[in-house]
């Protein structure tokens, strides 16, 4: 098995590329916080619901899991507002990793 067959967690950092992204546990995991935050909501924990809602943000998981929803809906080959598009694996993966928050929380 080479190294682009492994399956890692998408909450993982280990994993090498973007075909090796385990997107069922991504999944799974970035579900797993939007339940927690509407529990928190619920109960009006605000400040919990703060802490959830950063950490789902600054999320592996959720990174690899945004780009993928832009890189495979209708608009996919629609420029964002910084004139790029993300059609090869390679430019996903850089993506990803180019995600910061900026301002947000």
């Amino acid at each position: 098995m080479s190294a682009s067959e492994i399956e890692v967690p998408a909450s993982s950092h280990l994993a090498i590329s973007w075909h090796s992204i385990d997107w069922e546990t991504g999944h799974r995991q970035v579900r797993g916080l939007q339940v927690r935050i509407a529990k928190a909501a619920k109960n009006q924990q605000w400040r919990q619901v703060k802490t959830l809602q950063r950490m789902l943000v600054r999320s592996f998981a959720a990174k690899v899991l945004a780009v993928k929803r832009v890189t495979e809906n209708r608009g996919r080959r629609t420029p964002g507002v910084d004139g790029e598009t993300w059609s090869t694996p390679e430019s996903k993966w850089k993506a990803v990793f180019r995600l910061e928050r900026r301002g947000y929380m």
